[in-house]
């Protein structure tokens, strides 16, 4: 499942590199990640009704045979790329013949490590709270219901979904990636330092993990970044890099919260037999997240401008080529 949406999200902005101009890429990776974060709103606390009404045997066969029916329509519905008349006068685009050698070349870039490495930090808060432990946090937090707390997390998730256009343009409109990257880290390290610190009713947790989701999707600008610094030719796998570069916080978060929180954890036991977690041990665990957050700043400090209007040259290419190619890349 995960190898699955990996190729969706690399699979969709790929497809808009061919099809548009390099400098539409921000606004298609926000798209992409528009309704991603959609399809995440609703495995929350959607998902969660739905798990309870059906059943997890029919929940899974529902999911399963709408990804069929998705699979076949891209199939049929969706073209690699348009029809050129002078696609043989064109660099090779379209097809990557030395896959490992531009991966070394990505990996011996400085600058793609500097953006995969901006978008890892910042992808921690959903990896973490909004894909496991989040729920648990705001059930102790407010000793509400599991479904209520899938809620409060689904928040961040809808903020995530109106943050991603909203960076995408406003990074078009001052033509810099860095300056909303860089807003985008404050906000949302700033808020979670609140979520974590403060006691906080109901509503205003709904308020601040909307803002902290908002906030977050700064890190869409990555994917627009990173296809600005390697040859475009090279976008899927520059694409493919920084993904399997920030889905690492899992591997690495996940443990590290899980042992401060058994560190922080004064040995009491529930009456089910397992350990009763208070909710000072989830803060205090879950406060690596915005420490985390904070130090982006400092791998934004090494980070290049990249938006293709910071790099226009005195290159011309003939109208026929459209989209393919842009003056505002060579």
């Amino acid at each position: 499942m995960g190898a699955g949406s990996a190729c969706g999200l690399i699979g969709a902005i790929k497809l808009g590199t061919i099809w548009l101009e390099p400098k539409h890429v921000a606004k298609v990776t926000a798209m992409t990640m528009l309704f991603g974060t959609i399809g995440a709103t609703l495995g929350g606390a959607p998902l969660k009704i739905l798990l309870l009404k059906v059943g997890l045997t029919h929940m899974m066969e529902t999911l399963s045979l709408i990804g069929v029916a998705v699979a076949i329509i891209i199939y049929f519905v969706v073209s690699n790329g348009p029809d050129l008349d002078h696609r043989d006068e064109l660099p090779d685009l379209y097809a990557n013949r030395n896959p490992l050698i531009d991966i070394v070349k990505i990996v011996k870039t400085p600058q793609a490590w500097v953006v995969a490495i901006y978008g890892m930090i910042m992808y921690i808060p959903i990896t973490t709270i909004g894909v496991v432990w989040g729920v648990s946090y705001v059930e102790h937090a407010v000793e509400t219901s599991e479904t209520i707390a899938a809620s409060v997390v689904s928040a961040m998730f809808l903020g995530a979904a109106v943050g991603s256009p909203a960076f995408a343009f406003l990074s078009d409109f001052l033509k810099k990636r860095k300056l909303p990257m860089l807003l985008g880290t404050i906000i949302t390290s700033s808020v979670w330092f609140v979520i974590f610190l403060a006691d906080l009713p109901l509503s205003w947790l709904y308020v601040l993990f909307f803002i902290a989701g908002f906030a977050y999707t700064a890190k869409v600008l990555t994917f627009a970044s990173i296809v600005e610094i390697m040859p475009l030719k090279m976008s899927g796998i520059s694409l493919a890099f920084v993904n399997m570069i920030v889905m690492t916080t899992g591997i690495i978060f996940h443990p590290i919260i899980g042992a401060l929180i058994d560190y922080h954890w004064d040995g009491q036991m529930a009456a089910s037999g397992i350990p009763a977690y208070t909710t000072e041990d989830y803060q205090f665990a879950l406060l690596i997240i915005p420490i985390c957050l904070i130090t982006s700043v400092i791998v934004l400090w090494f980070m290049k401008e990249t938006h293709p209007e910071r790099k226009k040259t005195d290159h011309r290419v003939p109208q026929e080529y459209g989209a393919i190619i842009d003056t505002d890349v060579l």
